[in-house]
């Protein structure tokens, strides 16, 4: 199960829509854009961003990582 994956699944298990997540991370335009390439794996969030989704999650980052 690669990041995306994990962000996925944990966001669905908290009720969040990609959009609501990407607003809690503070993405201001494209927001479920954003987030749906993270989950489809076309991009990788950096360790900081991760961070920050972990923490919207409420999980460890360690949760999230590969």
């Amino acid at each position: 199960m690669n990041i995306g994956d994990k962000i996925k699944l944990v966001r669905r298990h908290r009720g969040l829509t990609q959009q609501q997540l990407g607003i809690l991370i503070d993405i201001k335009n494209g927001a479920a854009n954003r987030i749906a390439q993270y989950e489809m794996g076309y991009r990788v969030p950096k360790k900081p961003l991760l961070n920050q989704i972990a923490e919207a999650l409420r999980v460890s980052p360690l949760a999230l990582s590969d």
